[in-house]
């Protein structure tokens, strides 16, 4: 589950700023969220120590994990989606916990995930 949320990513630039272990923590997180696991199990002392973050550390990279999974049904680039839904990736991505995820988290990310302004256009070249 949590290299189908990395996979989910690789279509984001937004991601870039975050280091690596951030995105495969907050992933991790993520994907115990959704499987099931509930209140301060999602990310123990364990956790914590293993990856030296906190979920606090990590509260902007799972916020954009989490739009991430919320949208990937309604996203143009399907790849990642019908790669994992192959019964190699045991289906995760059709997994009813996957589908289910578009309950947890709002659709319109704005209020929880501060508004994030579109690029300005680029200039053309003459």
């Amino acid at each position: 589950m949590a290299v189908y949320l990395l996979d989910l990513l690789l279509i984001e630039i937004s991601y870039v700023h975050f280091f690596p272990s951030v995105l495969a923590a907050s992933c991790l997180y993520v994907a115990r969220e959704v499987l099931g696991v509930s209140g301060e199990e999602v990310w123990d002392r364990n956790f914590m120590h293993y990856t030296k973050y906190s979920v606090k550390d990590m509260e902007a990279c799972i916020s954009m994990v989490q739009r991430a999974l919320n949208k990937q049904s309604r996203s143009r680039f399907q790849g990642a989606k019908n790669k994992y839904a192959h019964h190699v990736y045991h289906g995760i991505s059709k997994h009813r916990s996957v589908l289910r995820c578009v309950d947890l988290w709002p659709e319109e990310s704005d209020e929880v995930f501060g508004k994030t302004e579109s690029p300005e256009p680029l200039e053309t070249i003459v």
